[in-house]
């Protein structure tokens, strides 16, 4: 519908771009003539809604923000396994920070999907909501560079195929890691997942992947996640800070060829040395996609953390101090109902 092929600088907010059958707005790719890489284009307070395969797309581009935009019940084509569909997709972006979206709604697609070569891009203070999928809300493919998914809210992902295990086992999980290395995970909020909170495996039947290593998992919280919290392949990744609450007894994965080991937590921590100072915690949390309404009720006294990364701030932009609590709150225990919209910050 809306193409910007090649060129640089381009700001393009405050429209809105409604029912194409394939892709609402392409901020990349290989035109005719193309003489420099598609860079450093703002997308800003966009609404993009009712598009068959993708809201958003792009390919090679460079020093990109997407920020503050609306996006919603995209992929209605159901053409998820032709391997493009998801709200937001991008191929080899470079330096792009994806940040403050609300992405709900989404059917036969991912939330966001960074496909192949994307290097040095954070995934930050968004919330993905009610996405039904035979992959992920947010999809990392084949990135073998520094990535980072800080301060969101996953919630409610759905398996598009039930009784069935969609793309390569992942079907219905918070973050799917597709043979990549790097990705670092921290504050997020990722429950009501059919599967996995965090998925990952490896590709031998394809050249140059990774190896599902240096992976890191750390502040976050997860919640009634069906299968598992996490699953990892290799003892080459970390995780810990994190808090988990009505889960399965047996929520923690260790994949190694054919062989699925799922454990408690304890067991979990002699096996693997992971999570040292995780904690299971009694507490409910639901989440209203519509209203964008947080509850979180029980009100446990949850620890602090050292900060990962730097992340000393939480999805709203607030102070959070070099010790935090786990997930994308700075406070999470201050009130029961939060009214959530990574747009405007909370009321």
């Amino acid at each position: 519908m809306f193409d910007v092929v090649g060129g640089s600088h381009w700001i393009i907010e405050d429209n809105t771009i409604e029912w194409a059958n394939a892709i609402g707005l392409e901020i990349g790719g290989g035109g005719p003539g193309q003489q420099q890489p598609p860079q450093a284009h703002i997308i800003r307070r966009n609404t993009i809604r009712y598009c068959g395969i993708e809201g958003i797309a792009g390919i090679g581009t460079h020093d990109v923000l997407v920020e503050d935009n609306l996006l919603e019940w995209c992929g209605w084509a159901d053409a998820e396994r032709e391997w493009e569909s998801a709200a937001a997709k991008f191929h080899s972006a470079q330096n792009m920070l994806f940040r403050r979206n609300v992405i709900r709604h989404i059917r036969h697609g991912n939330g966001v999907w960074f496909d192949s070569a994307n290097v040095n891009c954070r995934i930050s203070g968004n919330v993905f909501a009610d996405i039904v999928t035979v992959s992920a809300a947010v999809h990392m493919e084949v990135n073998l560079e520094q990535n980072q998914i800080d301060n969101n809210i996953i919630w409610d992902v759905r398996n598009a195929e039930p009784g069935t295990p969609g793309q390569r086992g992942c079907a219905g999980s918070g973050i799917f890691i597709n043979a990549s290395d790097k990705v670092a995970i921290a504050q997020n909020l990722i429950g009501r997942c059919d599967n996995s909170g965090v998925f990952a495996i490896t590709r031998p039947d394809r050249a140059g992947t990774g190896t599902a290593s240096d992976n890191k998992v750390y502040n976050n919280i997860f919640t009634k996640c069906d299968r598992s919290a996490i699953v990892f392949l290799n003892p080459h990744n970390e995780a810990d800070g994190n808090i988990f609450a009505e889960m399965p007894f047996q929520f923690l994965g260790f994949f190694t060829g054919d062989s699925k080991q799922f454990l408690s937590l304890s067991a979990w921590r002699e096996a693997h040395v992971w999570d040292k100072r995780s904690a299971i915690l009694d507490m409910q949390i639901d989440f209203d996609p519509d209203r964008l309404e947080l509850t979180i009720s029980g009100k446990p006294s949850l620890p602090r953390v050292s900060a990962f990364s730097h992340i000393e701030s939480d999805m709203f932009g607030n102070g959070a101090g070099e010790l935090r609590f786990p997930g994308p709150l700075a406070d999470p225990g201050a009130k029961s109902v939060w009214k959530v919209d990574p747009r405007v910050g909370i009321a």
